[in-house]
C-alpha cells in the first residue's frame, strides 16, 4: 500500500527554534522516509543528535506533531533534533519500520558534516511505538540485524550512543497477561478493525508465533554493547503495561550492570501523559545525556 497521511495532532511548537529543516528525504522508497530536522540556537557544534521517532501504535501519527515537543526543548542545552516519520504499519509491516529507523541514523550519520552534527553522538529516542523502535535500534544498531542495505549508505553505521525509551512496548508476548494483572483489558483502538499486534506483524491469531514475537523484541538482542539507556513509563498506563518498561531495565542489567540503564516510573501518569513532558522530565533527561555524552 502506499503512504497515506493521516490526521496529526497539534504541531509542535518550535516557535524557539531560530534554525530547521523540514522533509529532508533520506531514502527514496517511501514518502514516509523524510525526517525534519531541528538545530539549538547557540553553540558552533557539531552537536550531539537525537534521532527521534513519533508513537502512535505503529499505524498513526507525524514526526511534526506535538510528541516531540519535549525533545524539542533540549536543543536550548545543545543538543540537535532530527525527528523522523517511518513506514506506518498499513503501508508496510514489520521488519519495514525498523529498517527505516536505521536508513535514517545513517543517513545523519553520512551527512553528517554536511548539517553540523557530530556522528560519534547519536541518541535515539521515542515514545510507545518510537519507544520500541528507540529501543530496538539501541540493541540491535551497527550490526547486521534488521538492516536493509539497499536504502542507502551501506558503508555507514546505524550504530547509536545512547537511548530514551519512553512507555514502549518491549516484550509482545506478556504485554496483554501484564495489562489483565493491572487491573486492565487489552486496548483495542475502536477506528481500527483488528489488533495492534496483528496489523504490526502483517498476521492473524495463531500465525503469529513465539518465534515471530521472539525475533521481534528489543530484549533479544541486548549484549554488552547496550548503549546507556533511560526508559520512563506510567504506573497507571492503559495502552502498555508498566512492566514493559521494567523487562527491559532487567535485561539490560542483567547484561550490562545497573549503571548501563535508568528507570523512571511516575507514578500517576498514563500512556502518553502530559506528565512526561514537564520541565522536570526535561531536566532527567537532559542530566541523563550530558552524563553520558558530554564526559
Amino acid at each position: 500500500m502506499a503512504y497515506v497521511p493521516l490526521p496529526v495532532r497539534p504541531l509542535a511548537d518550535s516557535s524557539f527554534i531560530e534554525k530547521k529543516i523540514y522533509d529532508i528525504p533520506y531514502c527514496d522508497q517511501s514518502e514516509a522516509q523524510k525526517l525534519d530536522l531541528y538545530f539549538p540556537n547557540e553553540g558552533e557544534g557539531p552537536f550531539p543528535t537525537i534521532v527521534y521517532f513519533h508513537g502512535g501504535g505503529f499505524f498513526m501519527r507525524d514526526k511534526s506533531d506535538d510528541q516531540v515537543q519535549p525533545f524539542l526543548y533540549l536543543t536550548k542545552y545543545g543538543y540537535a533534533v532530527a525527528s523522523c516519520n517511518y513506514r506506518r504499519v498499513g503501508e508496510e509491516c514489520y521488519p519495514a519500520l525498523g529498517y527505516d529507523t536505521r536508513a535514517a541514523t545513517r543517513f545523519l550519520r553520512a551527512n553528517a558534516a554536511k548539517y553540523n552534527l557530530d556522528p560519534d553522538r547519536f541518541i535515539s529516542a521515542g515514545q510507545s511505538a518510537g519507544g520500541y523502535l528507540s529501543a530496538m535500534l539501541a540493541a540491535t544498531g551497527g550490526r547486521p540485524i534488521l538492516e536493509d542495505l539497499s536504502q542507502g549508505n551501506a558503508d555507514v553505521s546505524s550504530a547509536v550512543q545512547a537511548c530514551i525509551a519512553w512507555f514502549g512496548l518491549m516484550d509482545f508476548e506478556t504485554s496483554d497477561r501484564q495489562l489483565r494483572e493491572n487491573g486492565l483489558e487489552t486496548f483495542q483502538f475502536t477506528n481500527i478493525d483488528d489488533s495492534v499486534t496483528n496489523k504490526f506483524f502483517g498476521a492473524k491469531g495463531d500465525e503469529i508465533t513465539h518465534e515471530m514475537m521472539t525475533e521481534a523484541s528489543p530484549l533479544t538482542y541486548i549484549t554488552e554493547q547496550m548503549p546507556p539507556t533511560l526508559a520512563q513509563h506510567g504506573l497507571i498506563d492503559h495502552l502498555v503495561a508498566h512492566q514493559q518498561s521494567e523487562q527491559l531495565v532487567e535485561k539490560i542489567q542483567e547484561i550490562c550492570g545497573p549503571d548501563r540503564v535508568k528507570y523512571t516510573l511516575i507514578e500517576e501518569a498514563d500512556h502518553d501523559d502530559p506528565l512526561f513532558n514537564t520541565p522536570e522530565n526535561v531536566e532527567i533527561m537532559r542530566e541523563f545525556l550530558d552524563n553520558v555524552l558530554k564526559k
